[in-house]
């Protein structure tokens, strides 16, 4: 079990050290809502706003993986209330930023 806190577009630590074959839980807590992303593992899970969320995976691929993260501010609900009132307003496309590396190693 890892703690990983994102604040300030900041990932703490910004590197995890796993073995291969680890069963591995990051409990991520962010101060922005956005979208954390785990790539080649494709995980990616909405986290901030309230408390913490788990990211439970099986460490199965060896390697150095990026760590990302979307921020969103809650825009799944604005669009919803936009549609629903029938207003059709432009979102701007927030980028991609980079927090940090899972590392893999082979046991």
């Amino acid at each position: 079990e890892i703690p990983i806190n994102i604040f300030n577009g900041e990932m703490k630590p910004d590197t995890i050290e796993v073995k291969q074959g680890d069963t591995v839980t990051l409990t991520v807590e962010s101060d922005e809502v956005g979208d954390f992303h785990l790539h080649t593992y494709d995980i990616e899970k909405e986290v901030g706003g309230s408390g913490q969320v788990d990211v439970v995976f099986v460490a199965d691929a060896t390697g150095r993986f990026r760590i990302t993260f979307h921020a969103t501010g809650g825009e799944h609900e604005e669009r919803e209330a936009d549609h629903e009132e029938g207003e059709d307003k432009h979102e701007e496309e927030h980028e991609e930023v980079d927090l940090g590396f899972l590392e893999v190693s082979p046991r």
